[in-house]
């Protein structure tokens, strides 16, 4: 299993969170990944900083029970792939937010490849 680099700790995102950021770096998909946490909400997204302030685009927002069995080959590695997403975040919460979460998140940032949500 693949551990990332943490690259931010604990921050907001939109007044949402606290989440955890991880770069992507030589991520391929063809591995599981290893987190401090063992479940919660991810998302694939791009980060970049405009001045001085971190911004995020997302791509997919999911859920797992299990962050290190979710990876490997996940169902939208092929769409994700194309955008070249550079971090994971990660929200680490049980399961009854976990299912709040993704809903109310995905509305407000309505991620392209969630479209069996965003339709």
């Amino acid at each position: 299993m693949k551990r990332l680099r943490k690259i931010i700790s604990n921050i907001t995102i939109d007044g949402e969170g606290p989440f955890d950021v991880y770069a992507l770096d030589d991520f391929d998909f063809c591995e599981n990944l290893k987190f401090e946490d063992s479940q919660g909400i991810y998302a694939f997204a791009y980060h970049y900083v405009e001045n001085g302030i971190h911004m995020f685009v997302m791509y997919y927002l999911g859920k797992t029970m299990e962050y290190d069995q979710r990876f490997y080959h996940h169902h939208k590695e092929r769409p994700l792939k194309t955008v070249n997403p550079n971090c994971i975040i990660i929200y680490a919460c049980g399961k009854p937010e976990m299912d709040m979460r993704e809903v109310a998140w995905i509305k407000l940032w309505t991620p392209p490849y969630n479209t069996q949500h965003n339709s």
